[in-house]
This record gives structure tokens, C-alpha cells and sequence, in this order.
């Protein structure tokens, strides 16, 4: 289930405190109108009583789907990750008489899950995404490295960007985002995708391994650089 608790915000706007609604986790399959609150961002945004000023509040929350069987972590901090990262690998929870029974029915309700962590909203929105359409986020990551790099010939003045994967109907695409919001889009190069799936299905281990769980961008140079040796 779903749990959330109430904190103070300080509005930006007058300066006055009001009740904010912040959520450890949330269900998205037994609440699923807050997978939409997820994806639109009002899940993160505080509206002043007193004034009517709108802010985006940064705050950690799990998303759980139980349907699909996913987990995404957003964290802030290193310590947040390590956290996340013990709770997904069950390294955090040392095995006694009193809690080895609950343990292992969390092991086997959830040995089939596909985990991941990550560090900005904007992520959690587009890991939600990509599992949405069975996409392995992996192959995407690769993916924007080798069209982020081309784009970059292309467009020489082109300054500080980050790809992010989308999709609308039945069209798959990456927003090109800069510091000052959305450049444009890159339609997703389909046979590309295939074509990297077939070449790495022997190189990447199952999607659902948990030794790395912090699938981005300088996990995917990484990857492509032990390719090389």
C-alpha cells in the first residue's frame, strides 16, 4: 500500500508555512491515479493556500508497481542510493530468528522484480516510461550516448542537452532537454534498437540483475568502455 505523511513547506512566494502531503511510497496498482500524479509532476508540487504560488518540492519516494512487478527508487543523496540499494539486494536487512520468516516471504514475493534507483524526477518519469512499453533501458542509455554524440556534429553550438526517452500513441522519441527546458525531439531509430539488443543479448546480463540497479548515462559509458577491452 501506499503511505505518505505530512511536513511543512515554506512558500517561496509569501514566505508563509502551509501542510504539505509527501509520500514514502507509492502503489500505483492499487492507487492508480498517483502514477499519474508520478508522470505529470503534481505528485511533487505544493500550490500556496495563501497566495496561490505554485513550487516543485524535491523529495525520495518508492514506486511500486505490482502489476508489472517494478520497483523505482528516487533518491537525493549517496546515502539514499546506499539505501535503496540494500533494500533492493536485501543487504540492508540482516537476516534473525524473529524476522527470518517475514524475509523470506519478501524474497519470494519479489524475486522477480525489476528494480532500479534513480536520482531526478525527470528519470523516475522516464524509467516509468520505458518499462511501460517493454523497453530495455539499457539499450536506451547506449542508445542516446551514440545520438547525443551525433547530434553534437550536427549542431555544433549546441549547448549542454540531456535525451530523455518518450512516447506518444503509437510513436517512440527522445526529448532533447537543455538548462532552459525542451529543445525538441528525436524520433527513436527503431532498427537501432533492434539491431543493439540482438548485438548485446549474449554481453548484458538479465534485465533484473541487481548488481547494478543505476542504469544512466555514465553507466552506459562504462558499459561501452569495458567493450573495448
Amino acid at each position: 500500500m501506499s503511505r505518505n505523511h505530512i511536513e511543512k513547506v515554506t512558500c517561496p512566494g509569501c514566505g508563509k508555512e502551509a501542510d504539505f502531503t509527501v509520500w514514502d511510497s507509492v502503489n500505483v496498482t492499487r492507487e492508480p491515479d498517483l502514477k499519474e500524479k508520478v508522470l505529470t509532476g503534481d505528485l511533487f508540487k505544493f500550490t500556496c493556500p495563501e497566495c496561490g504560488h505554485t513550487t516543485i518540492v524535491n523529495y525520495p519516494v518508492l514506486y511500486h508497481d505490482m502489476e508489472n512487478k517494478i520497483m523505482i527508487y528516487f533518491v537525493m543523496s549517496e546515502e539514499g542510493y546506499q539505501a535503496a540499494y540494500d533494500a533492493c539486494t536485501f543487504s540492508g536487512f540482516p537476516e534473525t530468528e524473529d524476522n527470518k520468516d517475514i524475509l523470506k516471504s519478501f524474497r519470494e514475493n519479489t524475486q522477480d522484480y525489476l528494480y532500479r534507483i534513480v536520482f531526478t524526477q525527470n528519470s523516475l518519469r522516464e524509467k516509468i516510461n520505458i518499462l511501460d512499453r517493454g523497453k530495455d533501458d539499457r539499450i536506451l542509455e547506449l542508445m542516446k550516448v551514440f545520438m547525443g554524440g551525433s547530434l553534437q556534429k550536427q549542431q555544433p553550438d549546441l549547448m549542454a542537452f540531456s535525451l530523455y526517452y518518450g512516447y506518444d500513441f503509437n510513436e517512440e522519441f527522445f526529448v532533447v532537454l537543455g538548462k532552459d527546458g525542451i529543445l525538441g525531439t528525436v524520433k527513436l531509430p527503431q532498427d537501432m534498437y533492434d539491431q543493439l539488443s540482438e548485438s548485446l543479448k549474449d554481453k548484458l546480463p538479465d534485465i533484473k540483475d541487481r548488481k547494478t540497479l543505476l542504469i544512466n548515462s555514465e553507466w552506459a559509458v562504462e558499459f561501452m568502455k569495458s567493450m573495448d577491452e
